[in-house]
């Protein structure tokens, strides 16, 4: 198994949290990788059942009873801190609830391509709280946010902040595995590992000045109201290629420039984990073939997907990743299905226009920032040249950065990336 250096992340000194191991099983592991680079055993608790911490001390229970105090039914003690190991978990903006563990190159049993391991469900991650809590100037810079920190009223299941409820997770690997027997070109869920503990704080302190957190059962946890009672705490143990979206740059102004400088650097990852991958030569696939093969990727991803009844319905950047995988198929359905299903829905549409409207959203959504992450690429190119460009038009950007496509053997554009990705959707109508 050939093992790979840990790349460098954005800013990575800032892109850190740690975790502690709590109890945990393995409820499920993915028949499809016979061969894995970890161990992994239904049943069995794994190195994978992590939590976040922002500490790395916790409270424990220590007993100060007497010898033989226990025959009395006498038992004295108190909380004491103690130091525990950590993981360091590597985590970004936009993923407010998984964290990658490592990189190793593996395949599953078709022969598919793997590289980051990430975990999903893990706590929950924020990256500034608001203007009168904030702990870090730096709105880039992660912070573990405590279960119950939040109140989450009525909400249910997988919609609670940090976790990942086992009912959604296991639709989320059927979809997948669905999507993957129609040549659609996604991640794949290796594991689901069932939380028997999670970690949270005492106190009646704003959670960012509560100290030393405690391993707290998922009963109890239930019990003091910190989760719903309905939710099923899972880790989605997930593989990807490169987990790198295509929209991380565009999530607000501020982080922007943050990771602007880093853009051509990620897409340099992903290109070159390609070329490895379809066996390519570097020479032929340069910026301007990569950014028209990812288009076109992706159009061929939601063309497989629409072609066989299925809507995505959050096709935008942050379910793209830089290698051509469309992923996190929470809110994906059959849309006639979803049609027959919903009265409400029937009310407003006819059965042709309502599955219409769904694949055009998709594809609008998916469309838009793909030509999105184009213009960040090309101001990336112009500031490594010229300076800030956040001052900059679009019209002068262009004009100043030409990024060649070899086809048209003319400058690529926007208008090159709708092209590419309406090439690809259609191919899968055509059969091209």
């Amino acid at each position: 198994m050939e093992t790979i250096k840990l790349d460098a992340i954005p800013n990575k000194e800032k892109s850190k949290l740690p975790a502690v191991e709590v109890a945990n099983h393995v409820d499920w592991v993915n028949a499809g990788f016979s061969s894995l680079p970890f161990n992994l055993q239904t049943g069995k608790p794994c190195a994978f059942g992590l939590f976040l911490t922002p500490s790395e001390e916790i409270r424990k229970w220590k007993d100060t009873s007497p010898a033989g105090a226990y025959l009395f039914g006498i038992s004295t003690g108190e909380e004491v801190s103690q130091k525990i190991d950590t993981r360091e978990i590597q985590v970004r903006p936009g993923h407010y609830r998984s964290g990658m563990i490592g990189q190793v190159l593996f395949q599953d049993n078709e022969g598919r391509i793997y590289c980051d391991v990430d975990l999903k469900g893990i706590g929950e991650i924020g990256f500034s709280w608001n203007k009168e809590n904030r702990i870090n100037e730096d709105p880039n810079r992660p912070m573990v946010i405590p279960a119950g920190a939040r109140d989450f009223h009525d909400l249910k299941g997988d919609h609670v902040f940090g976790f990942r409820n086992k009912a959604h997770a296991l639709h989320d690997v059927q979809v997948a595995e669905k999507m993957l027997d129609l040549g659609v070109r996604t991640h794949r869920i290796i594991a689901l590992v069932s939380l028997q503990e999670i970690i949270s704080y005492g106190g009646e302190a704003p959670f960012f000045k509560r100290k030393n957190p405690k391993k707290t059962s998922i009963a109890e946890a239930k019990k003091k109201g910190l989760i719903p009672k309905d939710l099923e705490p899972v880790v989605e143990v997930r593989a990807f290629g490169t987990k790198t979206r295509v929209q991380e740059w565009g999530l607000n102004e501020a982080n922007r420039p943050f990771f602007r400088k880093d853009i051509l650097r990620e897409i340099d990852d992903a290109r070159q984990l390609i070329i490895k991958e379809f066996k390519l030569e570097e020479s032929d696939f340069d910026l301007g073939e990569y950014l028209k093969w990812l288009a076109e990727k992706m159009g061929r991803n939601l063309g497989i997907m629409h072609a066989n009844g299925w809507r995505h319905g959050n096709a935008h950047g942050l379910n793209m990743t830089l290698d051509g995988r469309i992923i996190d198929f929470d809110g994906a359905s059959k849309a006639e299905e979803e049609w027959n299903a919903d009265g409400s829905i029937q009310e407003r549409w006819t059965k042709k226009n309502y599955v219409k409207g769904c694949f055009e959203y998709d594809i609008e959504t998916a469309t838009y920032d793909l030509q999105r992450l184009f213009s960040e690429v090309s101001r990336a190119i112009f500031e490594k040249e010229f300076g800030n460009s956040d001052k900059i038009s679009n019209w002068e950007i262009d004009r100043k950065v030409f990024i060649r496509d070899r086809e048209t053997d003319y400058r690529m554009s926007q208008g090159s990336i709708s092209t590419y990705f309406k090439r690809g959707y259609d191919s899968v109508r055509t059969g091209s």
